[in-house]
């Protein structure tokens, strides 16, 4: 039981020294995606009929 435990911890310290160097790509890609997310809203309060006929064709 014991091994298992220090096996598992090794693992996640492991996994998160992996995942501290890819941090900064990661906001700069959420950065970008929040920015066309919040452009889009913007754009489909102002023309909602725009928004409409591109998503809702008929």
């Amino acid at each position: 039981m014991l091994a298992v435990s220090l096996m598992v911890g090794v693992s996640h310290s492991t996994a998160l020294r992996g995942l501290k160097g890819s941090v900064r790509p990661i906001q700069r890609v959420g950065s970008v995606v929040m920015l066309l997310v919040g452009a889009g809203l913007i754009y489909s309060t102002v023309q909602p009929d725009a928004f409409r006929s591109v998503f809702f064709p008929g």
